[in-house]
């Protein structure tokens, strides 16, 4: 362990210049990993060449920062969205393709003939989309369908389409799809999603093309070694000695909630999204973990820095709290470990004992 202290200490940009490159503002994704962590841990453990699995691949920030070291980078994810965003934000398409794709279908929504009928499952459609808003996503889910001859191409227009509703200002009436705080917002005039979506996909052209100069730099080719796995951390198709590096960031279970928060944009795109649905069975969700007793040092592998969800008033999950400080988080994880090794304040015998019997 103070071998790894001495490993981290060194200058990690966390700013916003330092971390939104390459492709990794593709898509708005809740609670992100800082690609300057990713990109140290992989060069720290790993050599060029080696495999690096990331089994909560989230939006593809570590296959990204796996691709541009001249790694091979495998990823694992129960969300079908996810798992579209993080396979195209891996994949290096040409800019010259995004240009003859987007002219193609800003040509195709300016005429008539496409279709304006899709409406996806969604309970209270009408309420989060306005009828001109409804169209228009029907007509481009139209469009990009006909876009034929390169599926990474396809697969990346699809990610464009869901950034214009899982966004801060999304095309849906609603104020911020990407984090759980969103409420209603009903748009007062159109927001026109065929230029929305033009506009976009030049930001996404630029991107694009920085992912491509950054790996023909590192790597001298634009071919990278990426795939997506699996959708059930707990059953990979892998075999022992196969990976060299697992590197992952748990989802934040009791900061955000995910389910009311995605409902809105993931049922659109688990229409339109190429990728399967999660298998029958899986869930989504964590385990509560358990508190290591004050004085007992763990073991020396990693612990995850995951926080244990209790049940709340009806049924809503809510955050656990030290009983002496109501307004701090539950340390669970490396800032247990800290505590314990530091003979810092953790979690009561009482607390501990409160937390297994529930």
């Amino acid at each position: 362990m103070g071998t790894l202290t001495a490993a981290v200490e060194e200058d990690l940009d966390f700013s916003p210049a330092g971390h939104i490159y390459a492709t990794h503002g593709l898509h708005a994704f809740a609670a992100r990993c800082p690609p300057p962590l990713v990109n140290w841990a992989i060069r720290r453990f790993t050599s060029p060449g080696d495999v690096v699995l990331d089994p909560m691949a989230g939006s593809g920030t570590t296959l990204v920062e796996a691709c541009l070291l001249g790694r091979r980078a495998y990823g694992v994810e129960i969300d079908p969205l996810a798992r579209l965003v993080a396979k195209a934000k891996a994949t290096p398409v040409d800019p010259e393709a995004i240009d003859d794709a987007s002219a193609l279908i800003t040509q195709k929504m300016a005429r008539d003939g496409l279709d304006d009928s899709w409406r996806p499952q969604l309970p209270g459609w009408d309420r989060w989309f306005r009828p001109d808003v409804a169209k228009d996503l029907s007509k481009l889910r139209d469009a990009i369908s006909q876009i034929a001859g390169c599926p990474d191409l396809q697969d990346l227009l699809w990610v464009v389409f869901s950034s214009l509703i899982v966004a801060r200002t999304s095309v849906a009436n609603a104020y911020d799809l990407v984090h759980s705080r969103h409420h209603y917002r009903p748009w007062k005039e159109s927001p026109d999603v065929p230029r929305r979506f033009a506009d976009r996909l030049k930001g996404i052209r630029r991107m694009m093309a920085n992912y491509r100069t950054r790996l023909l730099e590192s790597n001298g080719s634009t071919d990278v070694r990426v795939e997506m796995v699996g959708e059930d951390a707990r059953n990979l198709p892998l075999e022992d000695g196969q990976i060299d590096l697992v590197f992952t960031s748990p989802p934040y279970w009791a900061l955000l909630h995910w389910s009311p928060s995605r409902v809105i944009g993931q049922t659109p795109a688990h229409e339109i999204s190429p990728m399967p649905s999660p298998p029958p069975g899986a869930k989504v969700g964590l385990r509560r973990v358990p508190v290591p007793a004050r004085g007992h040092h763990p073991g020396g592998a990693l612990v995850p820095a995951v926080r244990p969800v209790l049940p709340g008033r009806r049924g809503a999950p809510r955050r656990a709290r030290h009983p002496c400080r109501p307004r701090e988080h539950l340390p669970v994880g490396p800032a247990v470990r800290a505590g314990v090794r530091g003979g810092g304040s953790g979690p009561s015998a009482r607390h501990r004992g409160s937390l297994a019997r529930r």
